[in-house]
């Protein structure tokens, strides 16, 4: 009876063992798994983190660029108002000046005053519009063009003068015949 006992533990033995094993290496694989995923967890949260920080830094980008930007509009703009301010003057000076002219003919200072009002007229609306700007491509471009509005000295002077110099030619030979 000894041999059928001893028969039985070593048979319970054999079918024991390799539960305890299969149980240990479970626990072994289920330990694993755990400290995968814990792992896999952690890099997640940092991804998250640097993905967070990265959305951070670009939205401080952005509003730095839009604050640059928003800086040279109101550069471009100051430089157009002052620009136009002083083209205003000369013209207005300009209007003055042909008006006292007493050797230019009427006719002749009504076309000039006309088209001195027209540039006036001209460039209080491109005023108008460069304050009303907030596209600086657009307001460099209007500023720009305040160049071919009051390029004043290209434009009146040599009229105003050689209309002086023609008349009183034409006064110098008629007073000499």
């Amino acid at each position: 009876m000894n041999k059928k006992i001893l028969t039985i533990l070593i048979a319970l033995a054999i079918l024991i063992v390799p539960v305890t094993a299969s149980a240990a290496s479970t626990t072994k694989l289920n330990t694993k798994e755990a400290k995968i995923a814990a792992q896999k967890a952690k890099q997640d949260l940092k991804a998250k983190k640097l993905a967070d920080k990265i959305a951070a830094n670009q939205a401080k980008k952005a509003l730095k660029i839009k604050q640059r930007e928003t800086k040279l509009v109101t550069k471009w703009i100051k430089l157009g108002d002052s620009k136009i301010n002083k083209d205003l003057a000369k013209l207005n000076y300009l209007i003055a000046r042909t008006n006292n002219r007493a050797n230019l003919a009427a006719d002749t200072k009504a076309g000039i005053i006309a088209d001195i009002n027209t540039d006036i007229a001209s460039l209080k609306t491109l005023k108008t519009k460069i304050d009303a700007g907030t596209d600086l491509a657009t307001i460099k471009t209007d500023v720009a063009s305040i160049m071919t509005i009051g390029s004043i000295n290209g434009k009146y002077l040599p009229r105003i003068n050689a209309k002086k110099l023609v008349t009183s030619t034409a006064t110098a030979t008629a007073t000499t015949n």
